[in-house]
Formats: structure tokens, sequence, C-alpha cells
């Protein structure tokens, strides 16, 4: 199905400026800070009953049936606001689960806003980072699975599993089969460099997730940032991690510095990649980080 935008608005407000709780993410998530004429807000239907929010340069998916809702990230208190009046316009059927991708800030905060008789969904590791952490904005999962989660909203089954540590050690996956899409969140965004250096990511487990993602047999892989991909930029994505991997791992056993693979590295077939000029260097750093540490 082609995507179908219902509504896209531009608020008009004076020295307007994202929320705390949206710029102080520590997400890869790429925070685009609102322009000055205020939030970019659009809800595309992506599969029959299943629905894109998208606030600024963040998405978020809901279902959205006759018996309940299912949402995922609410992003912050004022994003949250916002997809609530959004999917209120589609339905009048109680929310019954939000889904927590991770534990990101710019991802996970603002659930209050749904209310108190919604059930809050996550990895495990997101419970313990909230409370490590002292994550006061992001109201805590009522309940938490290891592995793999299966839910039901009127007739749509939903899996939701943990692929291994990717991006952070809490990212899930969330497939709707009977619609042929996964939500895949910041596994990845389509053509586009993964945040940095990799500070909370693993770069075995992340490489892993990407071979998992790869076995999916959907139609659309839908990132929490960008437009949604393909199963070709899921390979795409998977062929530049292995890239860099086997550049960096043989100028590392030639015994060169991090400093002088990152000046001497290029891989030019990437070039035209989100982030390419920003984080490639950064790139470089975090899977030298994480190639030093398995060689230890």
């Amino acid at each position: 199905m082609t995507p179908r935008t219902f509504l896209i608005v531009l608020v008009v407000l004076s020295a307007c400026t994202p929320s705390s709780d949206q710029t102080s993410s520590s997400d890869p998530g790429q925070v685009e800070e609102a322009a000055e004429m205020g939030p970019t807000v659009s809800v595309d239907e992506i599969a029959d009953d299943v629905y894109r929010f998208s606030y600024n340069n963040h998405r978020s998916l809901f279902i959205a049936t006759t018996d309940g809702v299912l949402v995922t990230d609410p992003q912050s208190t004022e994003a949250a606001e916002r997809y609530l009046e959004e999917i209120r316009i589609f339905t009048v059927a109680p929310i019954l689960y939000l889904v927590y991708s991770h534990y990101h800030n710019d991802h996970a905060s603002g659930g209050a806003v749904f209310g108190d008789d919604v059930v809050t969904i996550s990895h495990e590791n997101v419970l313990t980072h909230l409370e490590d952490e002292g994550m006061t904005a992001v109201r805590p999962p009522d309940e938490t699975f290891v592995d793999e989660m299966s839910l039901t909203i009127g007739d749509i089954d939903v899996n939701l599993s943990f692929p291994g540590h990717s991006e952070t050690d809490s990212n899930i996956i969330l497939h709707v089969p009977s619609r042929r899409l996964v939500f895949i969140v910041d596994t990845l965004s389509v053509r586009s460099l993964p945040w940095r250096n990799l500070a909370s990511g693993d770069l075995a487990g992340w490489t892993a997730a990407l071979e998992t993602l790869s076995q999916y047999d959907v139609d659309q892989f839908v990132p929490g940032h960008g437009e949604i991909g393909t199963h070709n930029d899921v390979l795409e994505h998977l062929e530049y991690f292995e890239t860099l991997t086997r550049e960096v791992t043989d100028r590392m056993d030639d015994g060169q510095s991090l400093e002088a693979i990152q000046a001497s590295l290029e891989l030019p077939q990437y070039a035209t990649w989100g982030g390419y000029d920003a984080h490639f260097a950064l790139n470089i750093e975090g899977f030298y980080r994480e190639l030093a540490e398995q060689r230890q």
C-alpha cells in the first residue's frame, strides 16, 4: 500500500524551541531541532490499520482497531500530546498498550500522556536504565520481556523481539506479520550512518541484529527516523557494517593507530549517505574501540 499522508501541520510560534526532554536525549537518534515555525507533524497510513506518526525527525507507529489501540514511542510530553490528538482523529477506541522501542529519552519520555490504564511494555533492560540513570521523564514499564513477547490488538497479531545488543542493549523489533512490516526504530536509518561513535552500541551484536532483520519477509522496514526502507536497505546497511569492520581490522593488523586510520580511511561509496561528513570519523572511532575490546 502506498502511504497516505493525512495531516501535515506547521505551528507558528514566536521564539519556539524544543522541549527539554526532546533536546536532552542521549539517543543516537539525531534530534532535529524544531524550526522557527514550530514542529512538523504528520500521520501516514502505511498499511491497513497501521499508522506512522512523525514529529519533526522522529517516527512512531500506532495500530488502531475497533477493539483498541497499540502505540509506540511517545517521544516527549509535547509530542505525545499531539500524538494522542492525531490518534483521536481516527478512533475513539481505548489505548491498550504503549510499547517502548528502547530506553533513550527522545523515544520513551512522555508516556504519562496516554493515561494510567495503558499497559506499558519494553525490554527488561529499559527498566534497568531508568533506575540506574534516574530518567524521571519516562514512565516505567508495567511489563517487560527478555527475548520475545506476543500481543493481539483486535485481529492483528504483533510480535515483539529482542535481536541482541545493537544500538543499545534494549532495542526491540515490532513485527506485524499480517501487514508485512517491522518497526525497527534505531537499528538503522535508511542510507544514513550510525550516530556518532556507537556510544551505547555493541558492534558484534548490532551486526547480528542487522543479519536478523535481513531474514524478515516483509515489505516495509519502518525506522525511528527518516524514510521507510526495504529489504535492500537492510542489506546495504549490513554491508556498511561489514565493510567498515573489515577495513578497520586490516589497518589495526598493520599496527595503525586510531588517528592514522581516521586520517586515511575513506569509503566513497557511502559519501552520499546521511551523516557521512559529520559521523564517519566517529564511526571509525566506535568500530576501533569495539574491535580493540574484542582483542583483549
